[in-house]
């Protein structure tokens, strides 16, 4: 822990340049918290040279961390979507398939792209091999000569601020994220009010360094989610990137563990 990250993470800040990547996520949030326990596989295969996509227009940036308002949609399911046939995502021994093609009416994309759920995630720990594949299948098929695999690191362990999994904000000052994920290429930590009913704010972190990251102090009192109950969530990753080379394209497979803390406002 605490030694560089060697990737920038899958999290999708605009749909201005063309996607092609596949992200695994297992979430495995403390049982005291009483949150269910998923995972799923959100694939983005796009090329926007049609498409009317935009960024989500952040408020501020400061160190590795920006600011959003309240969600803006990035009208991913307008995107001009890759025809993809039949992408087949293997996680340990569980395989499910997505298949999509717009031209042929086949699948449909919603607001966080195409996903498909695992319908048993507990034998996914630490060093379960993520694959993702395609061949040509069908007339049209964009995605054929996807092949990428990748280990899944350590589940992540969120020890501070609090070494529970509920506990106060600090009072002052920027707030120190940390948290335990052996073998990460990248990370994302995304922090937003706990009520899901009122609208807020987000901020977004893209760590440097695996294991911790600082909430900035002037991020923290633009968004107001100090005086909040906030959902601290931690999402940690290894990366497999194919660059385009000839006529290879590039992909993208991220599979990763996260976990969520709650921080509350002193009362």
């Amino acid at each position: 822990m605490g030694g560089p990250l060697a990737r920038s993470g899958p999290f999708l800040e605009d749909t201005q340049s063309a996607a092609r990547t596949v992200v695994l996520t297992h979430h495995r949030a403390p049982a005291t918290l009483a949150e269910p326990r998923a995972c799923s596989a959100t694939a983005l295969f796009f090329d926007p040279a049609m498409g009317n996509g935009r960024s989500r227009n952040p408020i501020a940036r400061e160190a590795e961390c920006v600011l959003y308002p309240p969600p803006v949609e990035l009208l991913i399911p307008q995107q001009t979507w890759l025809c993809l046939g039949a992408l087949n995502i293997t996680a340990g021994a569980a395989t499910e398939t997505l298949s999509f093609c717009p031209a042929m009416s086949i699948g449909m994309v919603g607001a966080q792209g195409l996903n498909v759920p695992f319908a048993n995630c507990e034998p996914l720990a630490a060093g379960s091999m993520v694959s993702a594949t395609s061949m040509s299948e069908i007339e049209g098929d964009e995605v054929d000569d996807l092949d990428l695999s990748v280990a899944m690191p350590g589940p992540v362990t969120i020890t501070e601020p609090n070494a529970t999994p509920i506990g106060p904000w600090p009072a002052t000052g920027d707030v120190g994220i940390r948290w335990q994920s052996a073998g990460a290429t990248s990370a994302i930590v995304t922090v937003t009010a706990r009520d899901t009913a009122a609208a807020s704010t987000t901020i977004v972190c893209l760590p440097r360094t695996n294991g911790v990251v600082f909430l900035p102090t002037a991020l923290l009192a633009q968004s107001n989610l100090r005086t909040r109950d906030a959902r601290v969530t931690v999402a940690s990753y290894t990366d497999a990137l194919r660059p385009a080379s000839g006529a290879m394209r590039e992909y993208r497979l991220s599979a990763g563990f996260s976990s969520t803390a709650i921080l509350q406002p002193n009362r």
